[in-house]
């Protein structure tokens, strides 16, 4: 693995600086790598919001977290958001003796939820995947080819790390997407089932888009439209033209 130390000093910079440290960043960019070696030779409890059993130490937050010292990490706080409420009064208490470091993955309702239980109580410390100055420039076209995600970057051949993206990508449509508003397809002619009608009303978006392969961009009912990944070469024009002015007037 390669040496963050650009990483590692801003979050130490954060942490001296204030209460809670929110070190955000995209999947699988390595921010619970960086939050372990951060951890190193530092009295340190890691919560894995992904984890059962953490969860289930997790089951009165304020008196279990309340009790720790040192550093605390939180990884995929994204996971319980109903903690940030409670991280906000555990760091206004003067008792309390722990630095708090939750690692989440970006997106917009983490940031907004970070942002409005812990607003002055935060500092954000953004990461992203391997940069040049971290590969060094001699490896210039291998970060070019592969990417700087670390699984990616580091993986034993080419072929390894071409699989490893593929499944990446897949994850990330079906997964990922959807939570934006966005419903990828694989089908030329993609079914809208009735859960597609049952997040646009759940969630209140303004539209919901499904990207397929298909030759046509179509509406299929109000809030919902099918946009072709090939026709439309700007698809973000495309929204535009879907979504009537009065819905953009905002931004």
């Amino acid at each position: 693995m390669l040496e963050r130390i650009d990483y590692l000093r801003q979050i130490d910079k954060a942490r001296v600086r204030s209460p809670v440290t929110a070190l955000l960043g995209p999947r699988q960019c390595g921010k619970t790598t960086i939050a372990r070696a951060f951890s190193e030779n530092r009295e340190a409890t890691f919560f894995d919001l992904e984890s059962e059993v953490d969860l289930r130490r997790l089951a009165n937050p304020e008196m279990v977290l309340g009790t720790c010292r040192g550093l605390v990490v939180l990884d995929e706080i994204q996971r319980a958001p109903n903690l940030f409420n409670v991280l906000r009064v555990l760091v206004d208490r003067a008792d309390v003796q722990a630095r708090l470091l939750i690692l989440g993955s970006a997106s917009p309702d983490l940031t907004r939820g970070v942002s409005e239980s812990l607003a002055g109580r935060v500092e954000f410390v953004e990461m992203a995947g391997f940069g040049v100055e971290e590969t060094g420039t001699r490896n210039w076209r291998k970060l070019w080819l592969r990417g700087g995600l670390p699984r990616s970057y580091l993986a034993a051949s080419g072929d390894d790390s071409t699989a490893w993206r593929e499944g990446f990508i897949r994850t990330f449509l079906e997964r990922d997407i959807p939570q934006l508003g966005f419903e990828m397809k694989f089908s030329e002619a993609p079914e809208i089932t009735r859960s597609m009608h049952k997040v646009v009303d759940d969630l209140r978006l303004d539209h919901l888009f499904v990207v397929c392969p298909s030759g046509e961009s179509y509406p299929v009912r109000e809030r919902i439209s099918v946009l072709s990944l090939f026709k439309e070469s700007d698809l973000a024009g495309r929204i535009e033209k879907v979504i009537p002015s009065r819905d953009r007037a905002g931004d």
